[in-house]
């Protein structure tokens, strides 16, 4: 299984002296609890208010602090699992260049300094850009003292920071990645979905071949359906790859038969701080919930591939496994294992599937209700691992 995703504690601590400055607390502790009612009042505003006002938070010293221990953290974990599926796609530049990085709607710039950790992982000797683009200079100054105070985390990094309108930003030189983190969902609230389209082909028109335009988005129904109109019409476009969520390039299913929606969900390690904030809280921390689209700019592979992503958690049956999965033939599949079958290893590979897992199924029958498959035993999970 893949390992879950951390959080650097370079950049915990960071958060801390920052909250320990803005509360003039005399400990962390006690810093941490006087941000904790501004937590709580940004995840409303972030999640069952919707509250039109709540990109404003930055302007806020206390709410800006409250949003580095209690949301930074995760925005930088989901973004370390969405990386984990581009891995196996990325190539570095030719020659001597730099890999260049773009963060759009950039806050504090959990997104691209996740991306630029996991990058400087993979490529150690490769020099890497990051820019960053928002309209708001409080979230920017954060996002500079984080690139300083994890400067071992990306040693061969340069950063740039701009303030403007990612929306309508103009790129003046190609990027091998370009992410948009937690923001189309605010900048596409009451727009219609050319428009998000049209901002996707200029993002497409500014990557080098082979680049990536991440999207990462809210597991709400709504924005998640929003995602899924636009990966249809960009996979009607027959234009690049679609690297993630889909294992295919026809219309989704789920979007076409109302049945669900496609979004991930995955464990993480929780940090300290957050653990503390969080503990009258009670808010839901320990798992990462979010839907993506990851485009790159390359031929399309070929269609049939055997690999399945789970679109639901494995729910187990009398006697037997059972899960729903997105397949390379474009529809979903209901599968299902025997257990009288399984050695006690293969019982507790199984327990550890989890959707957005990747697989390869096993030869199996169509039963006779029509719509399952039953498989000789648990599917075999692909890993991220990089060629």
């Amino acid at each position: 299984m893949p390992s879950k995703p951390g959080y650097p504690e370079a950049l915990e601590a960071a958060w801390l002296r920052h909250a320990l400055r803005i509360t003039r607390a005399g400990q962390p502790r006690l810093a941490v609890e006087r941000l904790e009612k501004a937590a709580g009042s940004l995840s409303d505003a972030f999640t069952t208010g919707r509250d039109p006002s709540f990109a404003g938070y930055s302007h806020d010293r206390r709410a800006l602090a409250a949003y580095g221990l209690f949301f930074f953290p995760r925005a930088y974990a989901r973004t370390q699992c969405v990386m984990d599926e581009v891995r196996p796609h990325i190539r570095e530049p030719e020659g001597e260049q730099p890999m260049r990085l773009l963060d759009l709607g950039a806050g504090t710039g959990a997104a691209g300094l996740a991306v630029a950790h996991v990058l400087s992982e993979w490529f150690p000797e490769r020099p890497l850009h990051l820019e960053m683009i928002d309209q708001a200079e409080a979230g920017l100054e954060r996002a500079r003292e984080l690139f300083a105070a994890g400067r071992a985390l990306w040693p061969r990094a340069t950063l740039r920071d701009q303030r403007a309108d990612a929306r309508t930003h103009e790129n003046e030189r190609p990027f091998d990645i370009i992410i948009a983190s937690f923001a189309v969902n605010e900048w596409m609230e009451n727009q219609p979905d050319e428009a998000l389209l049209e901002w996707v082909r200029r993002q497409w028109n500014a990557l080098r071949p082979g680049g990536c335009l991440i999207i990462i988005e809210p597991a709400l129904r709504f924005t998640v359906a929003r995602m899924e109109r636009l990966r249809d019409a960009w996979a009607a476009s027959s234009v690049g790859r679609i690297i993630a969520p889909c294992p295919h390039h026809q219309a989704c299913p789920m979007l076409a038969q109302k049945r669900g929606w496609c979004h991930e969900v995955r464990e993480w390690d929780v940090p300290a701080s957050l653990r503390m904030i969080n503990r009258r809280l009670h808010r839901d921390v320990h798992l990462l919930k979010y839907s993506m689209l990851v485009l790159q700019k390359t031929g399309r592979a070929d269609e049939g591939s055997p690999w399945m992503r789970l679109v639901s958690p494995v729910a187990r049956e009398k006697g037997k496994y059972v899960v729903h999965g997105c397949a390379a033939d474009g529809n979903l599949h209901r599968c299902e294992w025997l257990t009288r079958h399984l050695t006690p290893e293969q019982k507790t590979f199984t327990e550890t599937l989890r959707r957005g897992n990747r697989v390869h199924m096993p030869a199996g029958e169509r039963l006779g209700d029509g719509r399952t498959e039953r498989l000789a035993g648990p599917p075999e999970l692909i890993s991220h691992e990089h060629p």
